[in-house]
């Protein structure tokens, strides 16, 4: 295995791991290439931008993955709004960080 696909395997686990212990892992995970979402969550998926999760530093990854679950938990029709904010504190989102660039 590559360094790279050792650091995208390493990345996965981590996001089912987190996923599983916050009851969202019927969602499937996935990377993506999008160039302007860190992450993105679905009804169906969570995504993290294989870029960032290639080059960034762990603990900014793990804050993506829980943006992400946050948006899961508090329903995507929440967006970024109080209820959201909630849920994301609750669970350990840093919401000061880039996590502002993510959906």
């Amino acid at each position: 295995m590559t360094d790279t696909e050792n650091r995208l395997l390493l990345i996965e686990i981590l996001a089912r791991d987190l996923m599983k212990k916050h009851h969202v892992d019927y969602l499937d995970f996935k990377f993506s290439n999008d160039k302007k979402k860190l992450g993105y969550c679905t009804t169906e998926y969570i995504s993290i931008q294989t870029n960032h999760a290639l080059y960034d530093d762990i603990n900014e990854i793990q804050n993506t993955i829980l943006h992400e679950i946050a948006h899961a938990l508090a329903g995507l029709e929440n967006n970024h709004n109080i209820f959201w904010k909630e849920i994301a504190k609750k669970i350990g989102v840093k919401i000061e960080s880039k996590q502002n660039q993510t959906e």
